[in-house]
């Protein structure tokens, strides 16, 4: 009976701290086999839709219907590119080990063609709430339609073809721009990240992101407890 007590009071101790389970999880641009990709190699996570291929121009006409984000998960695998001369970001100061990609490269260069891409990167997850979720980035030219250039989509980033707001959208190449949502709802198991890239500049574009997804099943958010609560910075 006593041994029976005190196993009791042992089980007691150990099942609430193996009940959450907490993980984080990195999605970066630019990785071939596993490590930082050079110039043409191609991205072992992000796929790319491009079907617009007229330069300076929105990747569709209408607001992204659930068709289009399934045609970029389903699509080709973007393409390591090189940042173009000043004043392309080199690399993020937040993870030094992304690398810009495209949809494509210019014959005969390393750059990235201009066109409007939507990209689609899967990540799995063991809870339905993300606590947070931290995007860092440069972008050529815009995350998601601009105002000045038209276009049915201002929003940059989504998950699982939700927009995460208008922190996660905007110019430009320099410096690195980074916003944080909290409290994201998420599927349990597969997961996409889905991140629009718009050309306007008819000449070169592409995209550098490093996303950080944090979630803690049995824990309390931190932040907010709003799905619209979201912080945006630059430098």
């Amino acid at each position: 009976m006593r041994k029976s007590l005190m196993l009791l009071g042992i089980l007691a101790i150990v099942v609430p701290t193996t009940s959450a389970v907490a993980a984080t999880t990195i999605i970066r641009t630019g990785q071939t086999a596993g490590a930082p990709g050079t110039c043409s190699n191609l991205d072992d996570t992000f796929r790319s839709y491009a079907p617009n291929v007229n330069c300076g121009q929105p990747i569709v006409s209408a607001p992204f219907q659930a068709a289009d984000f399934a045609a970029a998960c389903a699509g080709p695998q973007a393409v390591v590119i090189s940042p173009a001369s000043l004043p392309w970001i080199a690399s993020l100061p937040c993870d030094p080990d992304a690398r810009w990609i495209g949809s494509s490269v210019i014959p005969g260069s390393c750059y990235g063609a201009g066109v409007s891409v939507l990209y689609c990167a899967p990540f799995s997850s063991q809870c339905t709430v993300a606590d947070s979720i931290r995007i860092c980035w440069a972008v050529d030219d815009f995350l998601g339609d601009d105002p000045s250039f038209g276009g049915p989509n201002p929003g940059g980033v989504y998950i699982n073809g939700v927009d995460l707001g208008p922190a996660f959208s905007g110019p430009g190449s320099n410096p690195q721009y980074t916003a944080v949502a909290y409290n994201v709802p998420l599927l349990l198991g597969a997961n996409n990240l889905q991140v629009y890239q718009r050309d306007a500049g008819c000449s070169v574009s592409g995209l550098i992101l490093s996303a950080v997804v944090y979630s803690d099943c049995g824990g309390v958010p931190t932040e907010s407890t709003s799905w619209g609560s979201i912080k945006s910075t630059f430098r």
